[in-house]
């Protein structure tokens, strides 16, 4: 017979433990939607920090970089999401030309069987789906867009309350452990918030570029296909296809030699982040073995679809810092431990050094 023992204080974690868990699965989309609000503030709190030495106020420094980006964001959806719906309207307007000239294509080919059938589809069938698909979609940039400014207020509640949360943490832990606290959460904080905050340079640059190509390319609604690329760049390994497949679509209705110009463009391009852009701008940030990209990013995706995509790297980072952190804390110091697992400065915040010596 085996024999199990257990404590009331044993029996109170266990229970406490499947508590948690449950929370945790009906509160999921509350937990995601904070964690990205904790990796933005990451990336916004040293410009805030920043702000704040210069005009003195915390809340108004908070604010302004909040409310920046969040016009930014506005600025990008209303470049993007009118000419996208102009162009859908315009390809339904243009939907019995196409018909005609595909079973015209059907006929000349030999096909009579596929022309008839192409001659006999009901285009009104096919709007009652769109309509349905029009809908669905609908609701789900007005979910993405709550969504957006949701993280938007979290982030600014955790810069403006990032004393206070950081006392709470010490409170909620055992002693032991503030050490190991105070060491680590800059240096997550550092390569997280770096990471971020290197993908909006990188992003920027494709825009720019993509602009600039497809302008001289004489390609209709250049600034909403730059926007959809700076997008895409967002999304790594899989993004440059989403990125040359949405720019070389609109580029062969000018000419195919226009197509081939543009395609080659971002090849060249993406060959150029990928060897020269991105090794400047993150540096030593993640040091993360190209493997480990590959599967986080997998597993992102497995769990939480695109999001889990685009935030697989900024976790897998700070995962690689927490255990090397902690590896390196048996032979050395806390602090050498943490500046150990991060890169030597805060890529592209302001004033790092002024900022270490006024705190």
């Amino acid at each position: 017979m085996i024999r199990i023992d257990l404590s009331l204080r044993n029996i109170l974690v266990i229970v406490g433990v499947l508590i948690g868990l449950w929370l945790a699965v009906k509160l999921w989309s509350v937990i995601l939607l904070a964690s990205v609000g904790l990796l933005l503030a990451a990336a916004l709190l040293p410009y805030a920090d920043w702000l704040r030495r210069r005009i003195g106020s915390r809340p108004a420094s908070v604010l302004l970089v909040v409310l920046s980006v969040v016009v930014a964001v506005v600025v990008l959806l209303v470049v993007v999401v009118p000419p996208m719906v102009q162009q859908g309207q315009d390809l339904w307007d243009q939907a019995p030309e196409l018909q005609a000239e595909a079973a015209r294509i059907a006929g000349d080919r030999g096909q009579p069987d596929l022309a008839q059938r192409i001659e006999a589809f009901d285009r009104s069938q096919l709007g009652k789906l769109a309509g349905d698909r029009a809908l669905a979609t609908g609701r789900t940039v007005l979910a993405i867009i709550v969504a957006l400014f949701t993280v938007f207020f979290l982030a600014a509640y955790f810069m403006l309350d990032a004393r206070r949360l950081k006392l709470f943490l010490y409170f909620a832990t055992p002693r032991p452990w503030h050490p190991h606290i105070r060491a680590l959460l800059p240096a997550l904080q550092r390569v997280v918030g770096g990471y971020i905050r290197g993908q909006a340079i990188t992003s920027g640059a494709i825009f720019a570029f993509t602009f600039v190509l497809l302008t001289v390319m004489r390609v209709p609604n250049a600034l909403a296909l730059s926007a959809i690329a700076a997008i895409a760049d967002l999304i790594p390994l899989v993004g440059v296809y989403f990125l040359i497949a949405a720019v070389a679509l609109p580029a062969l209705t000018v000419s195919p030699t226009a197509g081939i110009v543009v395609v080659g463009g971002m090849l060249v391009y993406q060959q150029f982040e990928d060897r020269v852009l991105v090794p400047r701008v993150y540096g030593s940030t993640l040091r993360l073995p190209t493997i480990v990209v590959v599967l986080a990013i997998l597993a992102g995706a497995e769990l939480l679809g695109l999001v889990g995509a685009l935030l697989a790297l900024p976790f897998a980072a700070g995962i690689r810092v927490t255990v090397e952190y902690f590896a390196n804390a048996r032979k050395e110091s806390t602090q050498d431990a943490a500046d150990d697992a991060t890169p030597d400065d805060d890529p592209f915040a302001p004033d790092q050094v002024q900022a270490t010596a006024s705190a």
